[in-house]
């Protein structure tokens, strides 16, 4: 048109345009601050600098919070941040976890308190030993996931991107042909062309790149402040199709808090050689039996045997002890040794119902049975009664016994209970429930429930403390309380009714105009 020496030469169109496409994306950007404002205070929480406790500074001497160790000793005064996980060896206090939980009320802290970096120090003063620092304490890993779910960029995860993906092509085909069909009718090339021009302009694609990575990004902000880790965007989308919740017992149900209740001797073993061969057998397993084991060994004075060759089977643990193969484990895992000790063990399981029992052999013969005790989670009765409101199928599963397991479900009003599943069994129960058209959602703990999570169409880690980065779960509940997992269907209802919130309006849009512009009553 220029050449031509026309006076239609939409330099200004241009230049509208440019400036269109620059205030989207300054509304983007500051959507974008608007979300990561939520995050600051998280990824703002790891100190630059700790106060190290030694023998050449009893008081602590600042240094770099990257010359931290496992095993040192650091300070913690009033209103400063805990830069590492550990445990407290003097002093006390309240500490305020509510970055990491999103649990408001300061947790009171004591020596052989356990406490996790990112808590601030509401008032008193602590000395703790460093267990976890950097990028493995609680704080490291939860800024490392938080980071790579918002830098996560995986188009055809959700039906939005595939959608998107072929938006655009589409809309290039609908210009070429509008085009292609006018200048057919003899409206000329100008014409045309300007007709194709009006339909690429017209339609955006950018709400449908926006709105939807922005709920998503503002979701997990948000989750993150409340004490919900989210690892996948998806899982916002996919909590609304579940109808069936697979509940693991022990530490989801639970507290998983296992304490020793007795020990019940079967042939010529003493009760401390009996815990001197179960902590020798489950050194080093982080189980929440394992660690009371070595905890009740510790308190009794009982030093752990030495066990060669120890293996984990899964439902128990073997190795060689004098010669000897020696197993604890689930009666499932010792069936064989102790066969025909039923009569014995029966009574004992109608006076305990409701306990886990434990079972100990040496040498192929029944040496013991260990009695544990849990108790249930606090408000876990309302959250199973409002998950059954919400018309859920309800099935608590354990690798404890079928008769523990389905003691705890009838004080929950739990019909469907399944005991004695390793974590591969947990996984097929939730293949096979795939099969029969149910949407299911896992909750375990994380690693040891890791095949079922991973089967499921949606999980939910409950934080035990273990490694964040492992887990296989959708997401981690940080504040491991029951009533997380009706606060998270709510809050994932609440993202994906934003993003379908968004996607209507921008099909509106683009279902408008463009037939609009297609028309030529637009130019």
């Amino acid at each position: 048109n220029l050449l031509s020496g026309s006076i239609h030469l939409y330099y200004d169109t241009a230049c509208m345009l440019i400036c269109l496409v620059l205030l989207g994306k300054m509304l983007e950007r500051r959507a974008k601050d608007q979300v990561l404002e939520g995050l600051e205070g998280l990824l703002s929480l790891m100190p630059s600098k700790v106060r190290v406790v030694d023998e050449a500074f009893p008081e602590g001497r600042f240094v770099a919070v990257g010359q931290l160790a496992a095993g040192d000793l650091f300070r913690v005064a009033e209103n400063e941040i805990v830069a590492a996980d550990g445990v407290v060896v003097a002093g006390g206090g309240a500490s305020d976890e509510s970055s990491i939980t999103g649990e408001p009320r300061p947790v009171m802290k004591k020596p052989g308190d356990p406490i996790r970096s990112g808590s601030r120090l509401h008032h008193g003063s602590l000395t703790i030993c460093a267990d976890a620092v950097g990028a493995e304490s609680t704080l490291g890993q939860l800024i490392a996931v938080v980071r790579n779910t918002l830098a996560l960029k995986a188009p055809g995860e959700g039906w939005a991107e595939t959608f998107l993906q072929g938006f655009v092509p589409a809309i290039l085909m609908l210009a070429a042909a509008t085009g292609a069909i006018a200048w057919l009718r003899g409206q000329g090339a100008d014409a045309a062309v300007l007709r194709a021009v009006t339909v690429t302009v017209i339609a955006c694609p950018c709400a449908l790149g926006i709105a939807i990575p922005l709920a998503r990004a503002a979701g997990v902000a948000l989750a993150a402040r409340n004490g919900m880790l989210i690892r996948r965007f998806s899982a916002f989308e996919r909590a609304e199709a579940v109808d069936t919740l697979l509940l693991d017992k022990t530490g989801t149900v639970t507290c998983g808090a296992w304490q020793l209740q007795s020990i019940i001797p079967i042939g010529d073993f003493t009760p401390e050689k009996i815990l001197a061969l179960a902590s020798g057998l489950e050194q080093g397993v982080s189980h929440p039996i394992a660690l009371e084991l070595l905890r009740a060994a510790r308190e009794r004075h009982v030093r752990p045997a030495r066990v060669a060759v120890v293996q984990n089977e899964g439902n128990g643990m073997s190795g060689l002890w004098e010669g000897l193969e020696v197993k604890i484990g689930s009666a499932g895992f010792l069936a064989a040794e102790f066969a025909g000790q039923e009569p014995r063990i029966a009574p004992l399981r109608r006076r305990s119902a409701g306990d886990s029992f434990v079972y100990l052999s040496a040498g192929g013969r029944p040496a013991a049975v260990l009695v544990f005790g849990d108790r249930l989670r606090d408000g876990i009765e309302a959250v199973v009664a409002d998950l059954q409101r919400r018309g859920l199928r309800l099935i608590l599963i354990s690798g404890d016994g079928t008769e523990t397991t389905r003691a705890i479900g009838r004080r929950l009003g739990i019909a469907e209970t399944l005991g004695d599943h390793l974590p591969d069994q947990k996984a097929e129960v939730v293949a096979a429930l795939q099969k029969q058209g149910r949407k299911v959602l896992m909750v375990g703990d994380g690693i040891n429930d890791a095949p079922a999570l991973a089967q499921a169409d949606l999980s939910l880690a409950v934080f035990a403390g273990g490694s964040l980065g492992k887990e296989a779960a959708d997401a981690t509940l940080m504040r491991a309380e029951p009533s997380q997992i009706a606060e998270f269907l709510d809050f994932a209802a609440a993202v994906h009714r934003k993003i379908r919130q968004n996607l209507i309006l921008t099909f509106i849009y683009n279902g408008v105009s463009i037939p609009i512009a297609m028309s030529g009553l637009l130019s």
